[in-house]
């Protein structure tokens, strides 16, 4: 486009300048029409124009094509991959460990068998009650029956122990056997006819083979 744009200026001002020169030769006083008589006939004055140089229409040089060589690539860095934040694991709760409660020794009982199962003499108020303990006195049962029950954690040979009723001081029965913690026993009346005192206070006294005096319950 902008090569037909300076022809055509071109063109245009070559034209003025044709124009330009014919109307100097015009002027010219050496180009005056004239008369001019041979042998008795007349010319027609002519007017003679001198030749305008041609033009060379200059070349306009084309814009070189843009090469990808003249420039640096550019070059897209990745961004960083993130890194995932660790997620807190939560501490478990400690459940705090009861403590464990020893078991209570129980007095070991002898291997030998019943030294005195007797009743006489007076009975203590006040033994361990353990780990076997009187709970009941059934006197007026038809057989009179003793109640007695292990209070203990541990099982209790109660082989050759005896009960008695203190009012008498008669045998109530002589035991045999094992307790295990916890287990009740009711223990028959092995005296021939009743030996409990139906109508005033009759202690029980419990006693180990041993004669250790083990439990004593006022009834």
């Amino acid at each position: 486009m902008l090569r037909r744009f300076v022809v055509v200026g071109l063109s245009l001002l070559a034209g003025l300048l044709l124009i330009q020169q014919v109307l100097a030769d015009q002027s010219s006083p050496n180009l005056a029409p004239a008369m001019v008589s041979l042998a008795g006939g007349s010319l027609t004055p002519t007017l003679a124009l001198t030749p305008t140089a041609t033009l060379t229409p200059t070349t306009i040089p084309t814009a070189a094509p843009i090469s990808l060589d003249n420039y640096l690539p550019i070059v897209v860095k990745a961004p960083p991959t993130p890194t995932a934040t660790p997620t807190p694991i939560p501490t478990a709760t400690r459940i705090p460990t009861a403590t464990p409660i020893p078991p209570t020794a129980i007095p070991p009982t002898p291997t030998l068998g019943t030294v005195n199962p007797s009743c006489d003499g007076a009975a203590s108020s006040s033994p361990p009650n353990y780990p076997v303990a009187i709970t009941n006195v059934n006197k007026a049962g038809n057989p009179e029956t003793v109640t007695i029950r292990n209070i203990s954690n541990q099982p209790v040979d109660i082989n050759n122990w005896w009960i008695c009723s203190m009012t008498g001081n008669q045998r109530h029965a002589i035991l045999s056997g094992t307790l295990a913690p916890g287990q009740t026993l009711v223990v028959v009346s092995q005296a021939n006819g009743p030996i409990w005192n139906n109508t005033a206070t009759d202690p029980a006294a419990l006693y180990r083979r041993d004669g250790f005096q083990v439990g004593y319950r006022s009834q």
